[in-house]
C-alpha cells in the first residue's frame, strides 16, 4: 500500500519538476506562456507514455483550473479582444466544428467498439454510418 502511494507521489513530483523545467527552458527561449505550454507537453507526455492514468485530488484540479484561467486571462489584452470582435465567425465556427467532430466520433466509436453491443443495437437505427463492427472485433 505505502509503495503504491510512494509511486503516485513519485509519479507526481517527476510530472510537476519536468514541467517547470520544460517552462523554464521555453521562458529562456521567448515562447509565450512558458509554463501552460510545458505543462501541457510534460502532462501531454505522461498521458501518451504510461499506462496508468493519473489520480489528481479535486481540490487540487481545481486550483490547477484557476491557475490556468487566470494565466490565460493575463495574455487577454484589447487587441485581441479588438481582434475577435473582427473576427467573430471564425472564433465560433471552430469550436463548434471541433466538438460536432469529436461528438461524432463518439458516437461512431460508440457504434464499432467491441464493448458496444447494448449501445450499438440503439444508435444504428439514428445514425446511417452506425454499421456492425468486424468480426475481428470480438462481437
Amino acid at each position: 500500500m505505502r509503495s503504491r502511494r510512494g509511486a503516485r507521489l513519485l509519479d507526481a513530483a517527476f510530472v510537476v519538476a519536468a514541467a517547470a523545467g520544460l517552462g523554464l527552458l521555453l521562458g529562456l527561449a521567448g515562447l509565450p506562456s512558458p509554463a501552460l505550454f510545458g505543462g501541457l507537453v510534460v502532462g501531454l507526455v505522461r498521458a501518451l507514455g504510461v499506462r496508468s492514468p493519473a489520480r489528481v485530488p479535486e481540490p487540487a484540479a481545481t486550483a490547477a483550473q484557476a491557475v490556468i484561467g487566470v494565466a490565460l486571462g493575463a495574455l487577454v489584452d484589447v487587441g485581441t479582444l479588438r481582434a475577435v470582435v473582427a473576427n467573430w465567425l471564425p472564433v465560433v465556427l471552430v469550436p463548434v466544428a471541433t466538438l460536432l467532430l469529436s461528438l461524432l466520433a463518439g458516437v461512431r466509436s460508440a457504434c464499432t467498439g467491441a464493448s458496444a453491443r447494448p449501445c450499438r443495437s440503439r444508435w444504428r437505427s439514428r445514425w446511417p454510418w452506425c454499421s456492425p463492427a468486424p468480426a475481428s472485433a470480438g462481437c
